[in-house]
This record gives C-alpha cells, structure tokens and sequence, in this order.
C-alpha cells in the first residue's frame, strides 16, 4: 500500500491526480480533511488536522467494504495518524512532497485567502499576521514528524546538530521525499521505485493561485520573520533536497529514457525491472 502524507501547499494535488490515475476507485482511501478555522492555536493536530479515529474509521470502512483491498491511503494526514493505523508497516511505502518552507507559507496563506477566507479570524489581516500565529509555525514539520516534532524542536532550539535525527527518522520510517520545486524528477524518480508502468510523466499541475504575489513583492519583514519561525521547516527542506539529489544522481541518462520510454509507450513496461 502507499501512503501519501499531503502536506498543504506543496504541489499535493497534482500528485494525488496522477496516483488517482494508477489505481481503480476501490482501492483508493482518499481521507478528507475536516473543514476548520485557522486560528491562534499552537496544537496543529487539534485545530486542523483529521482526528486519528476520524481516519481509522474511514480506512476500516473502505476495507471492508473493498475486500482488504486498499492499495492508496491519501489525505492531509500527519504521521501519528497514518503510524498509528492498524497495518501492516512492512508492507506500506510512504511518500511525502516538501517545499521551500517561505514559498509553502506563503501559498497557504493566500490559497485560504482566496479560496476560503472565512477561515481566516479577526486578527489576521496580512501575511505578516497569519505568519506571526503559532498555527503557521513549521507547518511542514508538524505533519512530517507528528509528535516527534516537538522533540526535534526542543533539541534545535538548546542548539543541537538535528540533521542526522532528521535523516534517521526519514530513513527509519522508510519516507519516500519529492521535492515540490522539482517536480518532474520527483515523480520520475517515483516511476522507477514503484515501477509505475502507465502514463504519469506527462502531467496538469492543479490547485494553481496566479493571483498571489512573488516573494520578491513580499516585505522583506515578513520574509525574515517566516525564516526566524520556521527554521525546523527549512531544515527539513535541505535534508530532504540532499537525499532526493543522492536518489537523482542514480538516474542515468540511459535510465532516464528508459522511463521516459515507458511513459510513452506502456507496452514497453516490461522494461521497467532491467533500471
């Protein structure tokens, strides 16, 4: 089963359009997150994010109901959630996008702006207010780490070296990393781990906000104060880069237009398992 952990704002809706594609209806678990206000609450899994019984049910249900079948497990579900179902770990792969953490925050404060202002409480009249609230801090890494967040917080802000307690955890947890701003790659690189045979390279990018303005139209106040809050989030960021270009680097031209081959021509697919 894979289990795709969509944090807000990182390029997660076109991904969840191309697994959508790789699976039939009856195999897909798409757990949708519960309408809620944004507000000044430091307990993100409490004011935004789906109760883990919420989503048990959900998965339990479409279990039964699909024969134990279910081969996708998608939502905005933050690791406790997905660790704490009853499955067989073994047997799941986990993937996650992360983004530039001032580009994420960013998007997310205008995506709620645009498309749901009413979430938006009094008090939050800019950017730089929705950025100031403890909800907005290391979004990313609330739903990446789950509880562990709050370890790894703690020990970067006593001026601990984390890095290696961020690598272990994505490698422990056997997380699969896509990088938002590499999109493409991401998923070529996923094409071959899974050996996705159908059509996935040749994407639409939805749930796009034109309207919203550039980080070089931003105050650079606000700028600074996202990088000051968030730097658990931009750790992350780099780590995730670093082992996702370790994974790019694997990919050799030749590798490169096998997959890109089979993307075109699916009859090629038995190619797949010679890269």
């Amino acid at each position: 089963m894979i289990v795709f952990l969509h944090i807000p704002k990182t390029a997660g809706s076109t991904f969840r359009n191309i697994l959508n594609s790789l699976f039939l209806p009856h195999q897909i678990c798409d757990v949708q997150k519960i309408d809620t206000q944004y507000h000044n609450n430091e307990d993100l899994f409490k004011s935004t994010n789906i109760s883990l019984t919420y989503i048990r049910n959900m998965y339990l249900n479409a279990s039964r109901a699909n024969g134990n079948q279910i081969n996708l497990l998608v939502g905005h579900i933050n690791w406790d959630s997905f660790s704490q179902l009853n499955v067989n770990r073994q047997k799941c792969s986990c993937i996650a996008f992360l983004r530039n953490p001032t580009d994420q925050v960013i998007s997310n404060y205008y995506y709620v702006l645009k498309k749901h202002p009413g979430r938006l409480t009094a008090g939050m009249d800019s950017l730089h207010d929705f950025v100031s609230i403890p909800y907005s801090y290391n979004f990313q890494s609330r739903y990446f780490f789950g509880e562990y967040y709050k370890e790894l917080n703690e020990q970067l802000s006593s001026g601990k070296d984390i890095k290696p307690l961020i690598f272990n955890f994505i490698k422990e947890n056997k997380i699969n990393i896509g990088i938002s701003e590499d999109f493409y790659n991401s998923v070529l690189l996923f094409k071959k781990k899974f050996r996705w045979k159908k059509k996935v390279l040749n994407f639409t990018s939805t749930n796009i906000n034109n309207e919203r303005p550039t980080i070089k139209n931003i105050p650079p106040e606000t700028i600074r104060l996202i990088k000051e809050i968030n730097k658990l989030d931009f750790l992350l960021y780099e780590s995730g880069v670093e082992i996702f270009n370790n994974h790019l680097k694997k990919i050799t031209p030749f590798k490169r237009f096998v997959l890109q081959s089979i993307d075109r021509f699916p009859f090629l697919g038995f190619l797949i398992k010679y890269i």
